[in-house]
């Protein structure tokens, strides 16, 4: 508390910052009792954790679609940008260190260089699966051109310092501005022609692109916390789960159709040939 000559006292942080491009106190500090603190914390880790388990399990439930039935490429590239989501999450908030005794400079450099890929990672993973879900009228290099940035970007990621492979953030939004420009094109393209649930894919994405765009701003220190990405994330996720879901009651009613079609017409076709 403060002394009985003066109202008010300071609170001096000395802090260092050779390998990353911002350091400091980035969301404040909180002064209170140690369980107010815990308590804190474990509510902020139980938010975090939940929304991990979230798009960690949806996407290798639907990367096992994948696996029984490869021609489903929708599943796999939404399956890999969920796991990207998740692996963000985890690597962003450095929770890698809770597993270990002694987090040092070398887990430091794995967590950041985790945090970048699962970026650069999940930019083609979203234009995969807008591709694959709407084929009409995206560009058929675009996929193409996409991972080859991304390889390009994650394999200098790999063998350069924080301190250097953070220049690569530009090329990282540019990237995820073309793609969600790109996917916002197609969906809008789709709406007109009245696809089969492009509407709901557009408004949905629209929202998590803002929610994007202000986690992006509070990252840079512009807005104050908290993110809104994992919330509009977990929607996402739900409704584009809902979206492949009736994707696959169409094809399996398709197929229904189609097979009762092909058995009356083979009847047809062994009674004349009988008669």
């Amino acid at each position: 508390s403060p002394s009985k000559e003066r109202d008010s006292f300071y609170i001096l942080i000395n802090s260092s910052n050779y390998r990353h491009r911002g350091g400091g106190l980035r969301d404040g500090m909180f002064l209170g009792l140690e369980e107010d603190i815990e308590s804190l914390i474990r509510n902020e880790e139980t938010v975090q954790f939940f929304l991990i388990g979230v798009f960690t399990i949806m996407g290798f439930y639907h990367l096992t679609l994948f696996y029984q039935r490869h021609e489903d490429y929708v599943s796999l590239w939404f399956s890999l940008f969920l796991v990207s989501l998740g692996a963000r999450l985890f690597f962003n908030n450095s929770y890698l260190d809770n597993f270990l005794e002694n987090p040092g400079n070398l887990q430091f450099l794995l967590n950041r260089r985790l945090e970048f890929i699962t970026v650069f990672f999940a930019v083609p993973a979203i234009i995969g699966y807008t591709q694959y879900l709407f084929p009409s009228f995206m560009p058929k290099k675009f996929l193409k051109i996409n991972l080859l940035i991304s390889v390009l970007a994650i394999t200098f990621i790999i063998f350069t310092e924080p301190i250097t492979f953070f220049k690569t953030l530009p090329f990282m939004w540019g990237q995820g501005i073309i793609a969600m420009l790109m996917t916002i094109y197609v969906a809008v393209k789709e709406a007109f022609r009245k696809t089969d649930y492009s509407i709901t894919f557009l408004i949905s994405f629209i929202l998590f692109l803002m929610a994007a765009i202000q986690s992006i701003l509070v990252t840079q220190h512009i807005l104050p916390p908290p993110e809104w990405l994992p919330i509009a994330g977990t929607i996402f996720v739900f409704i584009q789960s809902s979206i492949l879901s009736k994707k696959f009651s169409i094809a399996y009613r398709t197929a229904e159709r189609l097979s009762q079609n092909l058995f009356d017409e083979v009847r047809v076709q062994t009674k004349e040939a009988v008669d």
